[in-house]
């Protein structure tokens, strides 16, 4: 059963990163401990039974970070409504949140902007302002 909850180095050292991420999977292991203490009460792991889907979650100074599992594609909608909660948190109660992708990979684009983040013209980072509200 999909549920989500707060990462821990486990789940750094156990996610079967996608292939975009693949590259990190030794900087990874090598601070999944550090990652799961700095991750703060803004992350998430998304986990069904034993596998890791993702983890994520939007650091101090407003940057959102995600790592996907290969196989997250069927998990995605329960992922999303979860990060737009935490994002929404986030921004009314600390400042934006902003993010940079990838322009080669257009699905973390699409979800960027399903999110609600806007990218900035002319660049990579995408972000959600919370300063009009």
């Amino acid at each position: 059963m999909f549920e989500v909850r707060p990462p821990t180095a486990d789940d750094f050292r156990n996610i079967e990163l996608n292939d975009y991420d693949a590259v990190l999977r030794p900087e990874v292991d090598a601070l999944a401990d550090q990652l799961a203490e700095i991750s703060g009460s803004y992350s998430l792991a998304g986990v069904d039974g034993d596998k890791v889907i993702c983890i994520g979650g939007i650091l101090p100074n407003g940057e959102a970070w995600m790592f996907f599992a290969k196989d997250c594609r069927r998990y995605m909608l329960r992922i999303m409504a979860r990060l737009r909660e935490m994002v929404i948190d986030f921004g009314l109660t600390k400042g934006d949140v902003w993010a940079i992708i990838d322009p080669a990979r257009p699905n973390a684009r699409r979800w960027a902007a399903v999110l609600g983040f806007d990218q900035v013209e002319g660049s990579d980072i995408w972000r959600i302002s919370f300063s009009t509200l």
